[in-house]
């Protein structure tokens, strides 16, 4: 009596076994390795924005503990450092003269604008040309 152990598979299968598994391996290694697409802005481009803020007098006003003081300040990235900023928590009388009630508050011109204002916001009321079109 023969006794059979395991499993024998036809030409045929174990081809497709190995087909199988070599696209699967091609598929893995393009999805690793195909740059991935990414949603940022050019930092040069933030940063003359920046700038431009700064030299048009627009001045922001926050706490470092304000989630959206925080929030707003990442728009920028390293770029902050370029932004006129008001720490109210420090200076709270000049952000009472300029009647500051939240945060962020940013000041262009005499006008107002409250909470995180997107880069085309800020464009509008400064004058400044958008870093993103």
């Amino acid at each position: 009596m023969k006794v059979h152990h395991g499993f024998h598979l036809s030409f045929s299968d174990r081809l497709f076994f190995i087909i199988s598994i070599l696209v699967a391996l091609i598929v893995t290694l393009f999805l690793l390795l195909w740059p991935r697409a990414t949603v940022s802005h050019p930092a040069s481009a933030i940063d003359a924005f920046a700038v431009c803020l700064n030299q048009k007098g627009v001045t922001m006003y926050g706490t470092d503990t304000c989630p959206n003081c925080q929030n707003q300040k990442k728009l920028f990235g390293d770029a902050f450092d370029k932004i006129n900023y008001v720490n109210c928590y420090f200076h709270q009388k000049e952000c009472d003269d300029k009647s500051i009630t939240a945060y962020p508050a940013w000041i262009a011109g005499g006008k107002q604008a409250v909470g995180v204002q997107t880069f085309a916001d800020l464009a509008s009321i400064s004058g400044c040309k958008s870093p993103i079109s």
